[in-house]
Order: structure tokens, then C-alpha cells, then sequence
């Protein structure tokens, strides 16, 4: 496990982990709002406020912060159960990883996920020497909660 940081310094790591320019690929994701436009469901702000809302609050972005939340729980209980995570595969982890995958509205949402759940583990590796103890493919909100937790 990583040595701990002081409070300022783990706000502006988490900063830079989920700032939109911390170089996982996201960019080239929109959960489909190209085909809200084309459908003309998303028209201006007021319906891009909407769809986003939507989302957030009752589709796969809601889905996404329950799944970072339980595997930065699952971490955390193992943590305090006798420290790091193994080097395998944590059994309640896996479960998580594979319900989020399994939570993937399609193919190209599963894709996703575990695209930028390789390339978040990869780059947080890189430049935070943050080795999480697991292998990947994770999806990416599975990567994240456990990139946070350690």
C-alpha cells in the first residue's frame, strides 16, 4: 500500500485522478449523447441538463458511484481484516467487477468500462507507483474506488 499522504495532498491527487484531463481515453465516451442529439431528445441546455440529470441520478452514472463505492468498501473491510490486497483476485471484488460489467447497458458500454478501467489502473501505476494488488480488466468504476481507497 501506498504511504499516506497529508489531507492536502490527497484532495488534489483526487483532483487529478477524476479531472477530465487525466489521460484515460474518456474523451472519446459520451453515453450516447451524439445519439440523444440526432434523435433530437438533447436540443439545448435546459434538455442537456436533463439527459445529464438522468443519468446521474438514475442511470449508468448512479450505477458507476454504487460500484466504486462498494469496491472501495470491499478494499477497505479486506484492509482492515489483515492489510493490502492480495496478490490474486479478492473474491468480493471480482463479484463486484463482474456486476458492473454485467450492469453495462451493451457491448460498447462494456468496452468502455473496461478500457478506462485499464487505462486508470495503468496511468495511476505509472505516475502514483500505486500497484492496487489486482489484474486487469476492471471496470473502470471498480479501478477507481480501489485507486481511492489505496
Amino acid at each position: 500500500m501506498a504511504k499516506p499522504i497529508d489531507t492536502i495532498s490527497q484532495t488534489q491527487v483526487l483532483a487529478a485522478l477524476f479531472s477530465p484531463a487525466f489521460p484515460i481515453g474518456a474523451f472519446s465516451y459520451s453515453h450516447g449523447i451524439e445519439a440523444a442529439i440526432a434523435a433530437r431528445d438533447v436540443l439545448d441546455a435546459a434538455t442537456a441538463h436533463d439527459w445529464i440529470e438522468t443519468i446521474l441520478l438514475g442511470g449508468s452514472g448512479r450505477n458507476d458511484a454504487i460500484l466504486m463505492a462498494n469496491a472501495y468498501n470491499a478494499a477497505s473491510l479486506h484492509a482492515t481484516n489483515g492489510g493490502d490486497l492480495p496478490s490474486g483476485r479478492h473474491a468480493e471484488i471480482e463479484a463486484i467487477n463482474e456486476l458492473a460489467f454485467a450492469l453495462s447497458s451493451g457491448a460498447e458500454r462494456a468496452q468502455e468500462s473496461r478500457e478506462l478501467g485499464i487505462n486508470f489502473t495503468r496511468i495511476t501505476a505509472q505516475v502514483y507507483q500505486l500497484d492496487i494488488g489486482l489484474s486487469p480488466p476492471l471496470a473502470y468504476p471498480v479501478a477507481a474506488g480501489l485507486v481511492v481507497r489505496h
